[in-house]
């Protein structure tokens, strides 16, 4: 770990070769304008969200709650490490405050929280949404001098163009699971490690289709598998607990999908968990084998089954 002062610091450090691989925390303005990469951050309806404009605005919609209403956001638009800063105003005249300059200030006020919003997403920040753009204009007549300041504010962003749509019904299609049965797994060849035999290998794709957009959404898949039989003795067979398989996530649209814990040759237990996702989407999921024979089992060519259910959540 490594601390590095102020943000144009932090940026820099990161920018060069040698920062290269580093992950810090930085306002998004430095990352745009320096070109840094930026991480899509997990929020709390399970998506994983970059961090946009419209992604903070959404979150900061729940700051009536406060920071936690913001942090977590249950809608899946949002960006969950959103923030805004404040503006602290006098609400009496000083020595050094007169009721000239609150009227200033006021104006000033005015025209951040209206007109400047339209110009906030140019410098890598986002446009503040309407509730908290309300809140601000309502704290401006309690500045001295500022009394008469027009605060109606027609958006926070003035530039704006009417939409109209017209919407369908959301429609339904089945949930499914997808894969070649004449493909086989691509097992390897039998290689002794530490003198026991391993083989290991990849199942081909496996693609999960779930369409439900109205109805109840999320799924599990499963994995259930035969013991090995000796194909030249079927008296002959190699236990499941035997067998690891590692599930993993090739690509997907769904809003979350993430493979299960694998399990481990020599402790495995079958039927087990292989994968599970919510959202409407496609995904597609593979997977690793690994069989390690016991000491004990003659040489030979063995064959299973792996069989894979998909049930809704």
């Amino acid at each position: 770990m490594r601390a590095i002062a102020g943000s144009l610091g932090v940026v820099g450090y990161v920018s060069q070769s040698y920062g290269n691989g580093s992950i810090t925390y930085v306002e998004n303005s430095y990352a745009v304008k320096s070109g840094v990469a930026t991480a899509n951050l997990l929020n709390a309806s399970g998506a994983f969200v970059a961090p946009t404009a419209a992604a903070v605005g959404i979150a900061l919609q729940g700051s009536a709650a406060g920071p936690e209403g913001v942090f977590a956001n249950p809608d899946p638009r949002a960006y969950p490490l959103s923030s805004y800063s404040s503006m602290f105003v006098p609400n009496e005249v000083t020595a050094n405050f007169t009721t000239q300059k609150g009227r200033s200030l006021g104006q000033f006020a005015r025209f951040a929280l209206c007109e400047g919003q339209a110009l906030a997403e140019n410098y890598g920040y986002a446009p503040l949404p309407i509730n908290l753009v309300t809140e601000g204009l309502d704290q401006i007549h309690s500045i001295p001098g500022a009394e008469s300041v027009d605060v109606t504010c027609d958006s926070p962003s003035p530039n704006s163009i009417d939409l109209s749509v017209s919407t369908i019904p959301a429609g339904d299609s089945l949930l499914s699971i997808e894969f070649s049965t004449d493909e086989p797994a691509k097992l390897g060849t039998a290689e002794l490690v530490n003198g026991v035999s391993v083989v290991t290998g990849t199942l081909p794709e496996i693609t999960v289709h779930d369409g439900r957009v109205a109805s109840k959404q999320g799924w599990d898949v499963s994995a259930n598998l035969t013991p090995f039989i000796n194909k030249a003795d079927a008296s002959q067979t190699i236990g499941t607990r035997h067998v690891g398989l590692r599930p993993f996530v090739i690509r997907s649209t769904a809003i979350r999908a993430a493979p299960a814990v694998a399990q481990l040759a020599g402790t495995a237990v079958y039927p087990a968990q292989f994968a599970s996702g919510s959202g409407a989407g496609v995904t597609v999921l593979g997977g690793e084998v690994t069989l390690v024979s016991p000491v004990d089992s003659p040489a030979g060519t063995y064959a299973a089954k792996l069989t894979l259910t998909i049930t809704s959540q």
